[in-house]
């Protein structure tokens, strides 16, 4: 989305959605999007402790969660469990190039499970792989390997070694721009890659060519895939959506994108109901958007958007509201609830169907930069990482870029009973 005014002109900043960049004088101004006046879509609400009045405490906290050990330089970009219920391996992306990869498991004198209190967990690195420029996703396959992509244009799949000797590398894949999104389809079986060069490709990686890609009007920003459905978010703030079953077509006639309700701001991330049913998306204004795949048989009623990530401005020092980007949004595959968390440094738990917060906010003196669920979810990963929305007049290289582990209890994340 750019801009002309009297100032200069006004642009996304295309490394980070979050930021944006006004051009015009001898160096860039970028500044936060907290400094914005809320933008009021139709069909947006505030529900059940979802208005800006619970984002919580603007001081920082102790975090009681498990911290990984040997976290990365710089920002971490990707967050990402293996799709295993036997196996606890979580992957880290990140701006300084590297992927990084841990080992969780369960202290001898506590087991894990949601019912447990307190960590009880304990970490183990397993390795790290390097990229030749800054990584912006990773996901894992249900035997543990791990694929990664980034703005070397490249994706990489990384098989780790449980001897501990040299990681085992290749490239499966590459495009003529960054690789913003990366995702494991087990059941074609390939893997998918979305790119700022606006194409969407298919790759069997027993292959140096795509088996199958189309071309979108505008870059890729985010993506997911529950089979069969892959749902695709491009700059323009649409989502385009395709069934995979029995080949690769467009869910709607003609390939027609679907509308998001807060399309007044870039779309940050999407997430698609375990269910397959629909998907949530996530603004960098503090929005988020429920939308059905089939509409419940053309109900749109149940479709909405509500507000998030935000202080409210009684609990600012200057009594100004502050807005800031949805950065992450996973839903838990067992109950169907899901998590948000934002640059405002906060994560929480909601229930969709019943429109209400189930875990108040967490929060932190830092941007959540990126999070998610393990497959069982009874563990929820979330860095606590500069993400760039207010510039990098605001990066501090004494901060540092941590991962933490919360075990998830089921009163915080089992929808509650009426």
């Amino acid at each position: 989305m750019n801009m002309q005014t009297a100032l200069g002109l006004i642009m996304l900043n295309p490394y980070n959605a979050n930021c944006i960049i006004m051009q015009g004088a001898r160096d860039p101004l970028r500044f936060s999007l907290a400094s914005f006046p809320s933008r009021q879509p139709k069909k947006a609400m505030s529900w059940g402790g979802l208005s800006s009045q619970t984002v919580g405490s603007t001081q920082p906290v102790a975090s009681p969660d498990l911290k990984l050990p040997d976290t990365q330089a710089d920002g971490i970009s990707s967050l990402a469990f293996a799709p295993s219920e036997t196996l606890n391996l979580v992957a880290a992306g990140s701006w300084d190039n590297s992927v990084r990869l841990w080992n969780l498991q369960e202290q001898a004198s506590q087991g894990l499970g949601m019912a447990s209190q307190g960590p009880g967990i304990m970490a183990t690195p397993v390795g790290e792989i390097k990229h030749q420029g800054p990584v912006l996703d990773v996901c894992m396959s249900p035997e543990g390997n791990v694929f990664s992509a980034g703005c070397d244009n490249k994706a990489m799949m990384w098989t780790p070694n449980p001897a501990g000797g040299a990681p085992q590398t290749q490239q499966i894949a590459e495009h003529s721009a960054p690789i913003k999104c990366i995702a494991h389809v087990p059941q074609l079986p390939c893997i998918v890659t979305g790119s700022w060069d606006q194409t969407v490709k298919f790759w069997d990686m027993r292959q140096s060519s795509p088996a199958h890609q189309f071309q979108l009007p505008h870059k890729i920003t985010a993506m997911d895939c529950r089979y069969p459905y892959l749902c695709v978010a491009t700059s323009n703030k649409e989502v385009y959506v395709y069934n995979l079953a029995g080949g690769i077509r467009p869910l709607k006639p003609g390939g027609a994108p679907i509308q998001s309700q807060i399309k007044a701001f870039q779309t940050r991330c999407l997430s698609m109901f375990p269910d397959c049913s629909g998907f949530a998306i996530g603004n960098i204004e503090g929005r988020v958007a429920i939308h059905y795949i089939d509409h419940r048989q053309g109900d749109k009623t149940v479709e909405f958007a509500y507000k998030c990530h935000r202080i409210d401005a009684k609990d600012t020092p200057n009594k100004t509201a502050e807005i800031y980007a949805v950065n992450s949004i996973s839903f838990h595959n067992r109950y169907g609830t899901f998590a948000t968390a934002g640059a405002d440094g906060s994560y929480a738990f909601w229930d969709k169907d019943k429109r209400q917060r189930l875990k108040a906010p967490t929060r932190f003196n830092a941007p959540i930069s990126c999070a998610s669920f393990n497959h069982r979810g009874d563990l929820y990963g979330y860095a606590v990482s500069y993400d760039w929305s207010k510039g990098s007049e605001h990066y501090n290289k004494q901060q540092p870029n941590d991962v933490f582990i919360h075990v998830v209890k089921e009163d915080e994340i089992k929808p509650k009973k009426k």
